[in-house]
């Protein structure tokens, strides 16, 4: 009788591809600033807590991150410099103006609620309003564009497909900007006459 019943089976590990753990929320530019604009900016709520969500996971962090997205405008240097560090320990190659780019976003987000804040006399305000939602998400583009490549997926296309969920928020979305546009419409037509 051999030994052989009782050895370990072999097998090739080499030819399994690497498994790299993410850091940071992937997302593709493509669906990334459709689920943006078609939502009129609210997906940064989710795409803060997407991202401080991994964070909590991959570094054992005791935070709440629903909180840091909806209360993005006080974390939002602190997630883009977890993202500058990330780039510098996995070296790659990839920069960017951290504080600069959350400090644009800060500026851009407190403009913004200013713009709805007080009761201007001129219609202009309105439309300053919906013209800024565009401009908050050019800080937050760049922010994925790193984090993607911190986590070495440059183009985000691990999460490039739009799932079911994401279908239902583009359908509520796309209502939701409708009603936006029509009801700045009409108090800007209010407000001229």
């Amino acid at each position: 009788m051999t030994d052989f019943n009782y050895q370990p089976p072999e097998a090739r590990v080499d030819d399994q591809p690497e498994v790299r753990a993410q850091y940071f929320y992937v997302v593709s530019q493509r669906k990334f600033l459709v689920l943006y604009l078609i939502t009129l900016g609210l997906y940064a709520i989710y795409w803060f807590y997407a991202h401080w969500s991994q964070q909590k996971r991959m570094r054992k962090l005791r935070i709440m991150p629903v909180w840091r997205g909806i209360f993005s405008l006080f974390f939002a240097h602190s997630l883009f410099g977890q993202i500058e560090r990330r780039l510098r320990e996995e070296r790659c190659g990839h920069s960017w103006n951290a504080s600069g780019m959350a400090t644009l976003y800060v500026v851009l987000y407190v403009a913004n609620g200013l713009t709805g804040f007080f009761e201007f006399s001129s219609p202009l305000y309105d439309i300053a309003g919906l013209m800024l939602i565009p401009a908050l998400g050019i800080p937050l583009r760049a922010a994925q564009i790193a984090a993607n490549h911190a986590d070495h997926d440059p183009t985000g296309s691990s999460n490039d497909d739009f799932s079911g969920a994401n279908i239902v928020w583009i359908v509520l979305g796309g209502l939701f900007c409708l009603m936006v546009l029509l009801g700045t419409y009409m108090i800007v037509v209010e407000k001229m006459a």
